[in-house]
């Protein structure tokens, strides 16, 4: 047996650390110190709004200060938006800020009280444990035009949640008033497709009410060259619609629908390419740029909303640091004779890990992509398929920070080559 001497080390000796269980409306605090012996618990229930929060927080300053704390050290759990608002005010008021994990919260609640129960009362006091054993993140704050492009960022995967949406309804509401409609859902968003909506607004009744010469001169009037063929078979599909007979007032109420949808989706798209624009020409002005732009195949735009997501690279000391940022670091389970899978932990920033998935799946393993023949090598069969996107993913990642970080140009050369043999070549 081996005895060895550990100094202990007290977390958050210097600071009163002031949790705080943040909600929609109520915030709730609490802190606690030792002094000559005794034990001080600091509590407080205030309103989630600036003029109260401040008073709480200058409070606890005040508190901090008598028991001679050199600050406060206020941490909270991120709860969608919620806290920023505390956040806020504590930085405005000189305090520290820190986050800890909602999973953390949840499982040391479970082994101080062996309750799986969730009240608002019990978690300040589970997270100041956390901020004392040192179980905190750091709250990044993103300078100027990095928080721009985060919010540029954000705005643009909002209308694209809303377009997904809307273009499910419209496929759905279109086969409701066409059931025999014969073109797959990304037709409806060509220039043929949108003439149609226009003009007849998907209404087989209206298509069938032409001549099938008539309707090929008229959707070419409209939308230029288009095959007949197509044309044929949407006719031919109308026509037998026409069997399927609704009253009159549904046919009114979808086709306006429809045209709604349509005319909706139609200016979500023109919002989507002009923060497509901006986020272009913000990327242009940061430090990244002119290195990540020398890495082949991959937009700006790609790029500029990977940088979004990831903030400054600057801020990371290491790649490992961004691949856990990322939740793509490794995570390994065995318990003695049991042998788990390695996975990825997935619990970093999951907008980076998206942004990451469409960069591969888009330019890096399609056609002639940087990565065509490093995924094809790893891919053995369809269940590797996905965990070898993944690699592919982490290997980008640490090109991305390698290729910022270094002071040579981008080198395609280097980029599958260890580090060991790149020394053997210089």
């Amino acid at each position: 047996m081996k005895v060895v001497t550990v100094e202990a080390e007290v977390k958050g000796a210097e600071v009163l650390v002031v949790a705080c269980d943040v909600g929609s409306e109520w915030v709730d605090s609490y802190g606690k110190f030792s002094r000559d012996g005794r034990t001080y618990e600091v509590r407080d229930h205030v309103r989630r709004r600036t003029r109260d929060i401040e008073t709480m927080l200058k409070n606890a300053q005040h508190v901090a200060t008598e028991a001679g704390f050199a600050g406060v050290h206020v941490v909270c759990e991120p709860t969608g938006g919620y806290e920023r608002m505390l956040l806020g005010s504590a930085r405005r008021l000189g305090c520290q800020t820190g986050y800890v994990s909602g999973q953390a919260v949840n499982r040391l609640q479970i082994m101080e009280g062996n309750d799986t129960g969730k009240t608002d009362r019990k978690d300040p006091k589970v997270i100041q444990s956390l901020a004392i054993m040192g179980k905190t993140l750091s709250v990044r704050v993103l300078p100027g035009e990095y928080a721009v492009l985060r919010t540029l960022g954000e705005a643009y995967e909002s209308l694209d949640r809303q377009l997904v949406e809307l273009r499910t309804r419209l496929h759905s509401r279109l086969l409701y008033l066409f059931p025999d409609w014969p073109m797959q859902p990304p037709f409806l968003h060509t220039r043929t497709g949108a003439a149609l909506l226009e003009n007849y607004a998907g209404s087989p009744g209206r298509i069938a009410g032409l001549s099938l010469d008539r309707f090929v001169v008229a959707m070419r009037k409209v939308s230029g060259k288009v095959r007949r063929q197509t044309l044929e078979c949407i006719h031919a599909a109308a026509l037998i619609s026409t069997r399927h007979v609704l009253e009159r007032g549904q046919v009114e109420v979808l086709e306006g629908e429809i045209r709604a949808l349509h005319e909706d989706i139609q200016r979500l798209e023109a919002r989507k390419a002009d923060l497509r624009q901006r986020m272009e020409e913000l990327y242009r002005k940061l430090p990244e740029s002119p290195k990540l732009s020398a890495i082949p195949r991959v937009s700006d735009f790609l790029m500029a909303r990977l940088i979004a997501e990831t903030g400054p690279l600057a801020d990371f000391g290491h790649c490992r640091q961004l691949v856990r940022y990322a939740g793509l670091n490794l995570c390994e389970r065995t318990s003695g004779k049991y042998v788990g899978q390695v996975k990825t932990s997935r619990k970093g920033r999951a907008g980076v890990r998206k942004v990451l998935y469409q960069i591969v799946m888009s330019t890096l393993i399609m056609g002639n992509g940087l990565y065509k023949t490093y995924y094809r090598n790893n891919v053995g069969n369809k269940s590797a398929r996905m965990p070898s996107v993944v690699a592919v993913m982490r290997h980008f990642l640490r090109c991305v920070y390698g290729t910022y970080r270094s002071e040579r140009a981008f080198d395609l050369g280097r980029v599958f080559c260890s580090e060991s043999r790149q020394q053997k070549l210089a």
